[in-house]
């Protein structure tokens, strides 16, 4: 028997071969019932279109907040992900279970923090695409990668038994192609042997692995230990996604920055930055005149961008850098 809420009564409809609606049915309280015929397809016709007609009206949907940050959190399989997502909200929401894969679908929570509007999305555990055994766990996966496609910032869960693992790297970096503000959590943190010095060593293996150089943070979801800082690091993630940093301060930066690595030079002629402005937010994206667009090593744009993420706490923030060659004019010796 299956149910369809319609604004406070319930559509029922009995798979029947014999198609027969009988007064027992009927005295279940539970609306008109509708007989069908799942194997031969008989009212299926019917019972969608009373399923439509119980569906809200386009008005009546909530309109989402465009002021909210959303916050996907994503990782494997069995690390905590509904756990955490409960503990965030101080609430039983979403099921939790220790067997792997029970959460199917990406789950929109919304949550406010001191006046900030934000919406938590559990998703489902995203595993090796070769360990992908049927439809309905490739759709979950789909459906996963969707909703870190909405967000504005992803914390990729880990396990801290295990480390940041190869699969959870690759899960971070699936956020940042996306464009989102990365963390990675190491849940399970009050039980897992592991020290500081192991945790130093998981973080410089993650600031080498990923160009985003994101924050490892710690967790136990179970506890909650360390589970409002993991909030408060996903918020002000938020906040520096749509931060803009006024132009004079970035002129100064990128003084600074020459001062103490001088550009690199090509055939006798040395690469100058003239002129830093920043043009776009979510995610911030900035512009750098230079006297030659060919004398930008790969190497000197890592370290400018390096340098500016240390500098206005970017770890985890992705950064669009654009070097503009400026018009030669008369009498300019480059």
């Amino acid at each position: 028997m299956r149910a369809a809420q319609d604004r406070g009564n319930l559509l029922v409809a009995w798979s029947d071969p014999d198609l027969r609606v009988d007064d027992e049915e009927h005295e279940v309280g539970l609306g008109d019932p509708l007989a069908v015929s799942a194997t031969q397809g008989l009212n299926v016709g019917d019972l969608l279109d009373r399923v439509t007609d119980a569906l809200p009206d386009e008005g009546d949907l909530p309109e989402e907040e465009d002021d909210a940050v959303r916050l996907a959190i994503v990782g494997r399989p069995n690390v905590g992900k509904s756990t955490l997502v409960n503990k965030l909200l101080g609430d039983e929401r979403v099921i939790v279970s220790e067997v792997a894969g029970t959460t199917r679908d990406a789950i929109d929570l919304p949550l406010e923090v001191d006046g900030r509007k934000l919406v938590i999305v559990d998703t489902a555990g995203l595993r090796r695409q070769s360990k992908v055994q049927d439809s309905v766990e490739y759709y979950t996966t789909l459906r996963s990668q969707r909703a870190v496609e909405r967000a504005d910032v992803v914390l990729v869960v880990c396990d801290a038994h295990d480390g940041v693992t190869s699969q959870d790297l690759r899960i971070a970096e699936l956020g940042m192609k996306e464009g989102c503000a990365t963390a990675l959590v190491l849940n399970k943190w009050d039980v897992a042997a592991m020290d500081e010095a192991d945790l130093e060593h998981e973080r410089a293996r993650v600031a080498q692995k990923l160009r985003l150089r994101p924050k490892v943070l710690t967790a136990s979801a179970k506890t909650g230990r360390n589970v409002q800082r993991v909030l408060n690091e996903a918020i002000i993630l938020g906040e520096r996604m749509h931060n803009r940093i006024p132009t004079p301060q970035l002129n100064r930066f990128l003084a600074e920055a020459t001062q103490a690595r001088q550009p690199p030079a090509k055939q006798g002629h040395r690469l100058k930055l003239l002129y830093m402005a920043q043009f776009e937010t979510a995610p911030p994206r900035f512009s750098i005149q230079v006297n030659s667009r060919n004398r930008v090593t790969r190497d000197y744009a890592y370290f400018i961008e390096n340098r500016l993420r240390a500098r206005y706490g970017m770890d985890g923030v992705p950064l669009i850098i654009d070097f503009h060659e400026r018009k030669q004019r008369r009498g300019d010796r480059l």
